[in-house]
C-alpha cells in the first residue's frame, strides 16, 4: 500500500506544473551549493565565511520543497473530499498521514545527505552527515502540516508557503547580528536545526543537546499541526 500510495503520489505531483517545479528545486539547489557558490567565492574571497549558512539555507530549501508538494497533495484531496473516501480503508486516517509524512522524510534526509557530503561546503562525518541531514528533513513533514493545517484551499496554501519560507529562515538572523535577543527565535524549529549544524561545524559539546532538543520539538510541532490537520480533513 506504500508504495502504491507513493507511486499515486508521484504522478499527481508531476501532473501539475507548480509542484512539478517544486520536484526540480532540490536538483537545482545542489547545483548552486556545488557549482554556483564556488564561483561566488572566486569572485568575492570574503564570502567563505559564510558556507555554513549557505548550507543550511540548502538543506532547509530541500525540505520546504517537498514539504510544499505533500502539503498542497494534503490540500487537493481535502478539497475534492478524497479523504472521505479513504475513511472505508482498514488504516486511520492519522496513520495514513505519518505515513506520507515518513516518506517524505525520507526522501528529504537522501537528499540533505547528497548536498551535505558532496557540495563540499563542509566537513563532517558521514555519521554526522547522516545526523545532519535527518534533522533538516524533519523540516519537510512540519511544512506539509502547516501548509494543510492552516490553509483551507490551495490558495490560501499558496501564500502560507511564502510565510512558511520567511520563517523557516529567520533564525539565520542569529549569525549575522549580535544581539542575544535573537535566541528567542528558538521558538521556531530550524534555529534547532542550525545551531545542531554550528556545533558540529566547530565540535562543539553542545550538538547533540542541541540535537535532541530539536527533533524532540520538531516531532511536537509536527504532531500538534498534524492533529489540527486531521480534524479539518475528517
Amino acid at each position: 500500500m506504500i508504495l502504491n500510495l507513493s507511486k499515486n503520489d508521484f504522478k499527481v505531483s508531476f501532473r501539475d506544473p507548480m509542484m512539478r517545479a517544486f520536484l526540480f528545486m532540490p536538483l537545482l539547489t545542489f547545483a548552486v551549493v556545488r557549482f554556483g557558490w564556488p564561483m561566488v567565492e572566486a569572485g568575492f574571497p570574503q564570502a567563505a565565511d559564510y558556507r555554513l549558512v549557505v548550507l543550511m539555507w540548502a538543506c532547509m530549501q530541500v525540505c520546504t520543497m517537498f514539504g510544499f508538494i505533500y502539503g498542497f497533495l494534503f490540500l487537493e484531496e481535502k478539497e475534492d473530499k478524497v479523504w472521505s473516501a479513504l475513511q472505508i480503508l482498514p488504516i486511520s486516517t492519522f496513520k495514513l498521514i505519518w505515513i506520507r509524512l515518513l516518506l517524505g522524510i525520507v526522501v528529504s534526509t537522501l537528499t540533505n545527505f547528497a548536498i551535505i557530503h558532496w557540495g563540499q561546503l563542509s566537513t563532517f562525518s558521514i555519521f554526522k552527515e547522516l545526523l545532519l541531514a535527518f534533522h533538516f528533513s524533519l523540516l519537510a513533514p512540519l511544512t506539509s502540516v502547516a501548509i494543510a493545517g492552516l490553509a483551507s484551499n490551495r490558495i490560501e496554501g499558496l501564500a502560507q508557503t511564502k510565510v512558511v519560507n520567511i520563517l523557516a529562515m529567520i533564525p539565520g538572523l542569529v549569525f549575522f547580528l549580535p544581539y542575544k535577543i535573537l535566541h528567542v527565535l528558538a521558538l521556531i524549529p530550524t534555529y534547532w536545526s542550525m545551531q545542531t549544524m554550528q556545533a558540529a561545524a566547530i565540535d562543539s559539546p553542545g550538538f547533540w543537546m542541541y540535537y535532541s532538543l530539536g527533533v524532540a520539538f520538531y516531532v511536537f510541532c509536527v504532531w500538534w499541526l498534524s492533529k489540527r490537520m486531521q480534524r479539518d480533513i475528517t
